[in-house]
């Protein structure tokens, strides 16, 4: 499912088929034409072998944008992705922890 920013307005949902994926981008088959440039938010829903689900969501930018169908675009994410797990019907964000180089408290807890 891929949403796309609007300034100031709600963000549409549509639905894709996500063909590649990588650390920089993704790129995906969508239901309609998008603008290069589009801010888009992706949730890539991975199954594995038990058949639980984990989404990740990625923010980032249409680099490149078929005109024709079947829509092919190309995304550059723009950070890391975020988890996105479902435990007792409530959707939850993952953050991972800060470093010891970026809270400035070495990483430690009480002495």
């Amino acid at each position: 499912m891929l949403k796309i920013s609007s300034r100031g307005r709600v963000g549409s949902l549509v639905p894709g088929h996500l063909l590649d994926i990588g650390m920089g981008g993704a790129r995906l088959q969508v239901g309609q034409h998008l603008a290069e440039g589009s801010r888009v938010v992706l949730h890539a829903h991975f199954r594995d072998a038990k058949q639980k689900v984990t989404t990740v969501q990625f923010e980032g930018i249409v680099q490149r944008a078929d005109d024709q169908p079947v829509y092919e675009v190309a995304v550059q994410f723009r950070r890391s992705g975020r988890i996105l797990r479902q435990d007792m019907g409530e959707l939850l964000t993952l953050r991972p922890t800060a470093s010891p180089s970026r809270n400035g408290n070495g990483g430690g807890g009480a002495s």
